[in-house]
């Protein structure tokens, strides 16, 4: 990754365009985000004893949901994938890099997230739907989601016709995995995380609505 610049940048990591493949990112955990024990130096995080995986759990996580993804599709079908795929681990300048596939809009164009839809008051009742079968999806087929960020969901999709995909998030951050382990149990977090998700939705496009509202009266005036 040695002179190339990220195209996206997280709190924790950083996201490469990888070098030789268009439909491949890299993600990297920020050099200024691991600590002498290669933990994360966020202040929430020291409590946690030493894990094994220390700062690249995330990747343990999105690794592991990947390839729990792949085995329960004997067992409910193929379907396609809810979120963007975990590839695998490359040695980068910057440390271990997790290869996941690049999510795009169908012309190749980047795909507006969640949040841009709501804020920009282009989110309908097609996207509405499409997030309702996002999540009955995710229940269907047994998906752990622990992060759910109206920035973590990507639109593909027209204004006729598209799906929701999440690319981060992913994966069990409990001690004891109870919602890997338990369908009932991820089901009832799934539900949860959903309402509160579309009370966001309903609070911030009222306030974008708003918003545009009162900027039309001023310009009007």
């Amino acid at each position: 990754m040695t002179g190339s610049s990220p195209i996206a940048t997280g709190g924790v990591r950083d996201v490469y365009l990888h070098p030789e493949f268009d439909d491949v990112l890299v993600k990297v955990i920020r050099a200024d985000r691991i600590d002498g024990r290669g933990e994360l130096t966020q202040l929430r995080r020291k409590w946690k004893p030493n894990r094994a995986y220390g700062c690249y759990i995330s990747f343990h996580r999105e690794l592991s949901e990947t390839l729990r993804f792949a085995r329960n599709a004997f067992r409910y079908g193929q379907r396609d994938l809810p979120f963007a795929p975990a590839i695998g681990i490359v040695a980068t300048s910057h440390g271990p890099g997790l290869l996941v596939g690049k999510v795009a809009a169908p012309d190749g164009s980047p795909a507006p997230t969640l949040m841009a839809l709501v804020k920009e008051r282009r989110f309908t009742l097609l996207h509405r739907q499409k997030l309702d079968a996002f999540f009955q999806e995710c229940v269907d087929c047994h998906v752990v989601l622990n992060d759910v960020h109206a920035s973590n969901f990507l639109w593909l999709g027209t204004e006729e016709d598209g799906r929701f995909v999440c690319i981060d998030g992913l994966g069990e951050k409990m001690l004891i995995p109870v919602h890997r382990l338990s369908k009932t149990w991820n089901t009832r977090k799934l539900v949860r995380k959903r309402e509160k998700l579309l009370e966001w939705i309903d609070r911030t496009g009222r306030h974008a609505a708003e918003r545009a509202s009162r900027a039309l009266e001023t310009a009007t005036a």
